[in-house]
């Protein structure tokens, strides 16, 4: 397997650990378990399952799992797992039903197109679907449901495909790189 993504809830139940489910449905949010505690259950998902790990939230957190060798995993390869934050996004993506799977097939035809890869191409499948997220919901204050932005969601993922040139540039996305293996990305 390359790519495992779920919410908290559902990483937390790969691995064995008693976490309430969160979804759509949810009005919670995934704050309060801060992004450390998140990381740490990724980075054991990660672990287990030899893949990458996206946990969708708030922050969507990604985590590379894939090693090359078959062997235990030494402490200094488990410092050293990359780890992508990203951030921004519009809150309305939680509410709406099959926004989580509409993403599985953006990353899955990302890694399609590059089969080496499946870390780098899941952090760009999931920065733009973020981005496309933000465009949709035009900005926080605007005053659109449900219905509206999902629709706008589907425009924007369509516009970014017509014309990725026009609307990605060097100022589209922001970067921050902690600790030499963690990168934060504001989309």
């Amino acid at each position: 397997m390359s790519v495992i993504k779920g919410n908290f809830g559902e990483i937390c139940a790969l691995v064995g650990v008693d976490k309430a489910m969160k979804g759509v449905d949810s009005e919670e949010s995934d704050e309060d378990d801060g992004n450390d505690y998140i990381i740490e259950i990724g980075i054991k998902a990660a672990i287990m399952t030899r893949s990458v790990i996206v946990i969708t939230g708030k922050d969507d957190i990604i985590i590379d799992g894939i090693m090359n060798n078959e062997n235990e995993i030494t402490s200094n390869e488990i410092k050293n797992i990359k780890i992508a934050i990203i951030k921004g996004g519009n809150k309305l993506i939680s509410k709406i039903t099959g926004s989580g799977c509409s993403l599985a097939s953006i990353i899955a035809s990302f890694i399609s197109i590059n089969k080496n890869q499946p870390f780098i191409s899941t952090v760009t499948a999931v920065s733009i679907y973020k981005k496309a997220s933000s465009i949709a919901g035009c900005n926080e204050n605007s005053d659109i449901g449900c219905g509206t932005f999902s629709v706008n969601l589907l425009d924007a993922l369509k516009g970014i495909s017509d014309n990725p040139s026009e609307k990605f540039n060097e100022n589209s996305f922001k970067f921050e790189i902690k600790d030499n293996n963690k990168i934060i990305i504001l989309a």
